[in-house]
C-alpha cells in the first residue's frame, strides 16, 4: 500500500502542471532569489551549527549542544536547503527551453509536492508562532540566556527571512490546485507527525527544548498536537486560495505542445472545447 501511495505521488499525470506563458524575466528573477536565499541558508547554516554551546560559561546552555538539531526550525530549514538547489535547476532547465526531459519533470513534481505539503504549511506554522510567543514572553520558546550565542538577528534570520521566502516562492512559482487535496495532507501529516513523536519523546525523557512545554500537562501537550496539525491544515488550505488568484485568475495561457510521452497528443479540433484545466491534464507543459 505504502509503494502504491508513492508510486501515485510521484506519477508525472497524477499531479497538476500549470500551462503558462514563460517569462524569462521571472525566471531569471527566481534564480537570482533561489540563488540569494540558497547563499544565505548555508551560511546561517554553517554559523549556527558550528556553534559549541558546551564550551559556554554558563551551564544553562550546555543543553543546546543537542537541542539544536531538535528544534521545528532545523528540520524545516534543511528541507528548504534540499528544496532550493531543485528549484535553481528545474529554473534554469526552464530558462533554456528544457523542460521536456523526463528528470526535469520528476523533480519539478517532487518541487511541487516538497514545497505545498511541507515546507510552506511548516514555516508558516513555526515562524508565526514562534513570533506570537516571543511577543508574548519570549521565555516560552528561548530563554534570554540564549542571546549571548544566537543574538536577535540570528532569531530573525531564521524565524523571518524564511517565511519571506516561502511567501515569495508561493507567489512567483506557477502552480495549480490538485484534484485531490488530500494526496497532499499525507506527507504533510508524515512530516509534522515525526516530529511530534521526536517532541513526545524528549518531554518524556525531560528534555524540553522549548520551555513551554515544561508547563503543559499531559492533556494540554494533546491540545498543542491537535492545534499544530490544525493549523498547518489551514495553511496548506489557505495557500491553494491564492494560488487560484493568482495562477488560475491571471494566467496567460500558451498553446499546448504535446510531448508524445503518457498524455499523447490532443485533438486541435477537440482541443477547443477543453477547459484551461482539463488542457492542463492532458499534456504535460511547460
Amino acid at each position: 500500500m505504502r509503494l502504491s501511495y508513492t508510486m501515485t505521488l510521484l506519477n508525472l499525470s497524477a499531479l497538476p502542471n500549470i500551462v503558462y506563458t514563460k517569462n524569462n524575466k521571472l525566471l531569471k528573477f527566481r534564480l537570482w532569489l533561489n540563488g540569494f536565499a540558497l547563499i544565505h541558508q548555508l551560511v546561517m547554516a554553517i554559523k549556527l551549527l558550528s556553534i559549541n554551546f558546551r564550551d559556554a560559561d554558563d551551564p544553562k546552555l550546555w543543553p543546546y549542544q543537542q537541542y539544536k538539531w531538535k528544534f521545528i526550525t532545523a528540520w524545516f530549514n534543511i528541507l528548504i536547503l534540499g528544496y532550493l538547489p531543485i528549484s535553481i535547476y528545474c529554473d534554469w532547465r526552464e530558462l533554456n527551453g528544457k523542460t521536456d526531459q523526463r528528470h526535469v519533470k520528476v523533480l519539478n513534481q517532487v518541487r511541487f509536492i516538497c514545497f505545498t505539503s511541507m515546507i510552506l504549511p511548516t514555516t508558516a506554522f513555526s515562524d508565526i508562532l514562534f513570533w506570537r510567543l516571543w511577543n508574548k514572553n519570549r521565555e516560552l520558546v528561548v530563554p534570554a540566556f540564549v542571546d549571548t550565542l544566537v543574538p536577535l538577528w540570528a532569531q530573525h534570520c531564521m524565524h523571518t527571512a524564511s517565511l519571506i521566502f516561502v511567501i515569495l516562492d508561493l507567489v512567483l512559482v506557477p502552480r495549480r490546485r490538485p484534484d485531490n487535496l488530500i494526496l497532499g495532507l499525507v506527507p504533510m501529516f508524515i512530516f509534522i507527525g515525526s516530529y511530534a513523536i521526536m517532541l513526545l519523546n524528549c518531554v518524556y525523557n525531560e528534555e524540553y527544548i522549548y520551555p513551554v512545554l515544561k508547563l503543559l500537562s499531559p492533556f494540554k501537550l494533546f491540545l498543542l498536537a491537535m492545534f499544530t496539525f490544525l493549523e498547518n491544515c489551514f495553511y496548506y488550505t489557505c495557500q491553494w486560495f491564492i494560488i487560484d488568484m493568482i495562477w488560475d485568475k491571471h494566467n496567460n495561457v500558451k498553446p499546448i505542445k504535446s510531448h508524445g510521452t503518457l498524455s499523447g497528443s490532443i485533438n486541435p479540433v477537440a482541443k477547443k472545447h477543453y477547459t484551461r484545466r482539463q488542457i492542463s491534464r492532458l499534456s504535460y507543459g511547460a
